[in-house]
């Protein structure tokens, strides 16, 4: 690895100090620029302030540096407050309805880490059956959720939509956090039948999530999820924390 390489990766290997150092040293202003620059693009803010912290590194980068990251950190760490409200509303919704949602990564995620501002996530992503989604995506609807970049559709549109895509349109309510209503985890461009969306349906797991029993995929298959949706849908860019959301599971 390149010293670049050395100081993103830095807290998936605990390097100590004295490496550290010697990485940041190699590197130019461009690069160090990039490099803080990187680690915000992949929401990896607050595992590297962490490390930081631990390794007692903080002396190498300068205040306005370390105060960027703070406040980068600090954002995410909210907005997992505002996901957490949401995931408790949308799941007290489901269950009113009889419905039986499997919630996908960061959701599933965030019990992996010991603290739930490491693991920053942007929206909601929740598996349904096909013979439950369009009903899922019809119940929010009546309970005040609204789409975000499409106009609404008819049943027999989002039928249509359904057959090209393995996620139905973003719904939101005024908190602004997106829901994805999932009914299968591969792209049907990709794959002309999904090889993961029977499986995580069969094998989903319970766990408790701030004091309400939910369901998300076992280690096994959010495992294989994090890895397919690394290599398929991001085409192995802007996902530096993948690495760390694997070694965390291990």
């Amino acid at each position: 690895m390149n010293s670049f390489e050395k100081i993103l990766l830095a807290p998936l290997y605990n390097t100590d100090y004295t490496d550290f150092e010697k990485s940041l040293l190699r590197t130019s202003k461009q690069d160090r620029k990039k490099i803080l620059k990187t680690i915000k693009s992949n929401k990896y803010s607050p595992i590297f302030l962490k490390y930081l912290l631990e390794r007692k590194i903080y002396d190498l980068f300068t205040k306005d540096e370390i105060a960027d990251l703070e406040t980068n950190s600090r954002r995410y760490q909210i907005q997992n407050l505002e996901i957490i409200k949401e995931v408790l509303n949308i799941n007290k919704i489901f269950k009113k309805n009889n419905l039986n949602p499997v919630y996908l990564k960061g959701v599933a995620l965030f019990h992996e880490f010991e603290d739930i501002s490491l693991r920053p996530a942007n929206d909601i992503d929740v598996l349904f059956s096909e013979k439950e989604v369009c009903r899922a995506y019809k119940v929010l609807k009546d309970n005040g959720y609204e789409e975000f970049r499409t106009a609404p559709m008819s049943q027999g549109q989002l039928e249509g939509y359904a057959k090209k895509h393995h996620d139905f349109p973003e719904l939101c309510r005024n908190t602004n956090i997106m829901i994805e209503l999932h009914h299968r985890i591969t792209s049907p461009n990709d794959f002309d039948i999904c090889p993961l969306k029977n499986q995580i349906l069969k094998n989903k797991t319970l766990f408790n999530f701030y004091e309400i029993d939910i369901y998300k995929p076992n280690i096994n298959d959010l495992l294989i999820h994090l890895i397919l949706h690394f290599s398929t849908q991001n085409f192995f860019e802007n996902q530096i924390r993948t690495f760390f959301d694997i070694s965390q599971i291990e």
